[in-house]
């Protein structure tokens, strides 16, 4: 009967441990279960977990992560990262459906023992400090860890300080401090687990007590440049520490507060026929403040009532259904041209520094009448220069039309059957200016090597290189310099060129 009992029991246990076998093996290659499961340990407490798909899984909307056994979270992907204390552990991965329902674990990944991080980092080392006037600048060498450093602490006098209370990087600047004051210095390094180095040795320093003003600044010059206009111009100066920036004084009295790299300024809106008297101190980053110059006088100008000259030889060039160009000879002023107001059908369309003018959204088969006013910095107009023309109905290529006299101030209606036609006779190269200048980029703008609003009467680079493209469609030269072969440049087989053309 003994005999029978433990064979009986035997046989119980060999069946319920080959049907755990056989479980473990139908989890492990079941079609609906995960594989592949594995763990990768990121200190001080960081496992994360991956797997593949179940080879059927269809259905599969996420899956379950078990840690030891009970649930640690679920992922949509194929990886999850879990959080843990100190201990051992394993995993099992099995998929959910829509229903939230649980399908086949996977078999158990390997176990893991995760230790606590009580190792300190190393004790920084190499702090220096550079004192100014109110701040301290510390740098020190990168510490080292078992895991990994994450940030340092800074002390001053053996008190942590508090704003910003940490930092990343090797280096701080402790700002606002008085001048002439004494501080002691230290580091510690911090890893993730809140264990702290010792501190670095002690650094003393003391702020720069700084009391000596800047260099007294020059002026260089005082210079009336019109009647309600002077400018003012000086060398920079010295400082033991920095230089801040410059007071610069009229008739005694503060008018301005420049900074360190500023040596000139323009002093505007003055009374005309009028002396003005002018000094300049500087002062530095303490506010310290040098003696003042030495003083520049001058005179405005007298009232400005002179107006400019009339804008005169106005050219049309480019005549479109919906647009045109025109330029003009640029007006002469006592004291200077501040620039042009544009007027079509006596309404103020544009306000231009150069004598050219491009407009645009016009009607076909429409007559326009204009106005070029020029006007000087005192505000001075002058009588406009006045033009009329009509529009085409179609595109068609025109010759350049005056469209005024010397006198323009009598509307003049301008025909394409008045062309007129610029001979060239001069050599012109990048840099000049001038009427023969604007003649060149009217006519390569006719000719479609140059952009409409490009009269700017300046042989600039875009002009260049469209007379280039001219110089090379002609056959003249294609390449080099202009100073080698002329490419780039209105020379004697330029100009024929130019003037061939209709």
């Amino acid at each position: 009967m003994l005999r029978t009992h433990l064979g009986s029991r035997l046989a119980v246990g060999i069946v319920t441990l080959f049907g755990a076998v056989l479980l473990a093996h139908a989890q492990t290659a079941s079609p609906l279960a995960p594989t592949g499961v594995t763990i990768t340990f990121s200190p001080p407490s960081h496992i994360t977990v991956s797997w593949s798909a179940p080879v059927r899984a269809t259905g599969v909307a996420g899956y379950y992560i078990y840690r030891n056994g009970s649930i640690a979270g679920n992922a949509r992907g194929q990886t999850f990262t879990d959080t843990v204390p100190p201990g051992t552990y394993t995993y099992m991965v099995a998929g959910y459906d829509a229903m939230n329902h649980a399908m086949m674990q996977s078999a158990p990944s390997k176990m893991i023992s995760v230790v606590a991080d009580t190792v300190d980092p190393a004790r920084p080392t190499g702090l220096t400090a550079v004192a100014g006037t109110s701040s301290v600048a510390l740098a020190w060498l990168p510490s080292t860890d078992n895991v990994g450093v994450v940030g340092y602490y800074i002390y001053r006098n053996n008190m942590r300080i508090v704003t910003p209370n940490t930092i990343s990087g090797t280096n701080y600047t402790d700002a606002g401090m008085p001048g002439g004051t004494a501080h002691t210095y230290a580091v510690t390094a911090y890893d993730a687990t809140g264990n702290t180095s010792a501190a670095s040795a002690p650094i003393d320093v003391t702020t720069i007590l700084d009391t000596m003003p800047p260099a007294v600044p020059v002026l260089k010059s005082v210079v009336a440049t019109s009647s309600s206009e002077i400018d003012v111009t000086w060398a920079s100066t010295t400082d033991n520490v920095a230089v801040a920036g410059y007071y610069l004084y009229r008739n005694n009295a503060r008018i301005v507060t420049l900074n360190a790299s500023t040596t000139f300024f323009a002093d505007r809106n003055l009374a005309a026929r009028t002396t003005y008297h002018y000094t300049l101190a500087a002062y530095d980053t303490t506010g310290n403040i040098a003696s003042s110059s030495l003083g520049m006088a001058t005179t405005t100008f007298p009232p400005d009532t002179t107006p400019p000259t009339v804008p005169s030889d106005i050219v049309v060039a480019n005549l479109m259904p919906r647009s045109l160009i025109f330029t003009w000879s640029p007006s002469r002023d006592d004291v200077g041209v501040a620039g042009y107001k544009i007027y079509r059908n006596q309404q103020q369309i544009a306000t231009v520094a150069t004598s050219s003018y491009a407009d645009t959204n016009l009607a076909s088969s429409t007559t326009y009448g204009y106005g070029i006013v020029a006007y000087d910095k005192a505000g001075n107009v002058s009588l406009p220069g006045t033009f009329q023309i009509k529009t085409p109905l179609v595109a068609a290529k025109i010759s350049p039309v005056v469209a005024s006299s010397s006198l323009p101030t009598t509307a003049r209606t301008v025909s394409s059957s008045t062309p007129a036609k610029f001979i060239f006779t001069e050599t012109l190269r990048v840099g000049q200016s001038g009427g023969s200048v604007n003649a060149l980029q009217v006519i390569l703008i006719r000719n479609g090597y140059l952009g409409l609003a490009s009269t700017t009467a300046v042989f600039d680079v875009a002009t260049q290189k469209a007379l280039q493209k001219f110089q090379c469609v002609v056959s003249i030269v294609c390449s080099g310099s202009p100073s080698t072969t002329g490419w780039g440049m209105v020379g004697a087989k330029t100009r024929k060129a130019l003037n061939a053309l209709p």
